[in-house]
């Protein structure tokens, strides 16, 4: 049997629904327990009944230049880091 594009798109879409079928209202499978202490790198805040945690995986530096940011001159860069509180010459950036 051969499968024209028609046929691999309908077999993804039914796939997804299959996997889709079945999940109802069960909950999440394992549980995190709440934490409810801090770490650095780490922010738990409580939304509700969860606690929700963002992870900060560091800041790398790197010298300003030209071309830093495609469409604005660096003279542009700098005055909006500066209007910012940011640093001029080495920008921090999320790694």
């Amino acid at each position: 049997m051969r499968l024209g594009r028609r046929g691999i798109m309908g077999l993804g879409l039914a796939a997804g629904a299959a996997g889709l079928l079945g999940q109802g209202d069960r909950p999440a499978m394992a549980a995190a327990p709440l934490q409810g202490a801090q770490a650095p790198g780490f922010y738990r805040i409580r939304v509700s009944e969860i606690e929700v945690t963002l992870v900060n995986d560091g800041v790398a530096t790197r010298p300003l230049a030209e071309g830093f940011v495609r469409n604005a001159p660096l003279a542009d860069v700098q005055k909006t880091l500066a209007a910012a509180f940011q640093p001029t010459e080495t920008p921090g950036l999320s790694s």
